[in-house]
């Protein structure tokens, strides 16, 4: 599949439950895997829009996407976004912290649905 800022890659592990959660590149060549760790902010490469399992083909949005996205807490609109160590997202709110994104729409809870457009930009509150 071909898209705009969205890029196909295999998946490296069973992502069939990350759908709208951050990936990163695998260091095998073509596959993603899940943002799970903490650390893996820095590694994001996109955000997953299907449900593949191991091997199959992931559909991953990139910078300049406007896609939806789970938050892990309550974001507001025009706020800088991250990922968190569950691949989800929250507001990025400290001083020189890489943000994936910006959220074109609000969450009020963990597991919502909001809209962000992806991209990387440096936040300083200073």
């Amino acid at each position: 599949m071909s898209l705009a800022n969205h890029e196909s890659f295999l998946a490296g592990e069973d992502l069939s439950s990350w759908q709208y959660k951050g990936v990163k590149l695998s260091s095998t060549e073509g596959e993603v895997l899940k943002c799970d760790a903490a650390g893996d902010i820095e590694l994001c490469y996109g955000v997953l829009q299907d449900k593949p399992e191991s091997g199959e083909e992931a559909l991953v949005a990139t910078d300049g996407a406007t896609v939806y996205v789970m938050a892990s807490a309550a974001v507001a609109i025009g706020a800088f976004v991250k990922v968190d160590a569950n691949g989800k997202f929250l507001t990025s709110s400290a001083d020189q912290e890489n943000a994936s994104g910006v959220a074109l729409s609000a969450a009020s809870a963990d597991g919502d649905l909001f809209r962000v457009k992806l991209g990387r930009f440096e936040r300083s509150t200073a």
